[in-house]
């Protein structure tokens, strides 16, 4: 079903919905670094697995093998919870205002100050436009 917008409706639908990088980076470089990000984290989850198995290659002992595979076990469900997480986007409307205050020369204000503000920036947008999906 086809609703048809008034340009200010979708401006505001493209404020909620559209997302930034905003780690720091250049895109492209941030592109990459995703990349080798997952597969530094899994190469270290392989090499610590084989770590633990190499151990016991020459040994025959079921007793000295199974303790060696728990020993890789437990070392590969620690690597897992450390795994490489993406600092997720942020959306469009968080900053552009984020750059209209950096612009304006306000004094530098704490990070605390900052996520309040665009906590508050958010429920503002979202109470003008309440049917839009797939926000957090």
């Amino acid at each position: 079903m086809s609703k048809v917008k008034s340009p200010q409706q979708k401006k505001r639908d493209s404020l909620l919905k559209d997302r930034r990088n905003t780690y720091g980076e250049s895109p492209a470089s941030s592109r990459k670094n995703i990349r080798k990000g997952k597969q530094r984290t899994q190469q270290a989850l392989r090499r610590a697995v084989s770590e633990e198995l190499r151990t016991v290659r020459g040994k025959s002992e079921e007793v000295e093998a199974e303790m060696a595979q728990d020993r890789a076990r437990t070392r590969s469900i620690d690597y897992s919870r450390a795994l490489f997480k993406k600092v997720p986007d942020q959306p469009l409307a968080v900053v552009r205002e984020r750059k209209l205050k950096r612009r304006r020369l306000e004094p530098p204000q704490s990070l605390s100050e900052v996520l309040r503000s665009d906590e508050q920036l958010l429920r503002n947008l979202r109470a003008q436009q309440p049917g839009v999906k797939g926000l957090r």
